[in-house]
């Protein structure tokens, strides 16, 4: 959540729903004054449907969310073993029972797209559990 103050108010926005928001003072009648007009946020070319996407490819991984996913791999009782830096594999890996799933990974960093497969199951979970969580971490990071 982002916190923004205006006319000494707070508006509570979640980050996947600003889009480009811009603060400035409240009856600003000259926009040339010595006051200033602070961008907050970047304009963001993701849409609402790509930011919710429940299934692989995943769009709109920035760098830096994808630097993210790799670090914070772990919640809800399991943890994600990235073997590879762009592409590679993803071991999904549960407290209670081991490696449940074997991933493959590819992000292209120039579409900033995050493609993944299951190349293996060694538990009875259902694919949309794997995305569920996944999907969960990577909401986490952006």
């Amino acid at each position: 959540m982002h916190f923004l103050a205006m006319n000494q108010r707070w508006i509570v926005l979640p980050l996947s729903m600003i889009c480009a928001i811009f603060y400035a003072p409240i009856g600003e009648a000259n926009p040339t004054s010595n006051s200033q007009t602070t961008p907050l946020i970047a304009q963001s070319t993701c849409s609402a449907k790509d930011l919710s996407r429940s299934t692989p490819p995943f769009p709109c991984v920035s760098p830096k969310a994808f630097s993210c996913l790799k670090k914070n791999n772990a919640s809800n009782g399991g943890s994600l073993e990235y073997r590879g830096d762009t592409s590679g594999e993803i071991v999904v890996k549960s407290d209670v029972v081991g490696q449940v799933a074997l991933l493959e990974f590819n992000y292209d960093q120039s579409t900033q797209t995050l493609n993944l497969n299951v190349k293996q199951k060694n538990f009875p979970v259902q694919e949309q559990q794997i995305w569920d969580g996944f999907k969960n971490t990577l909401s986490k990071c952006r």
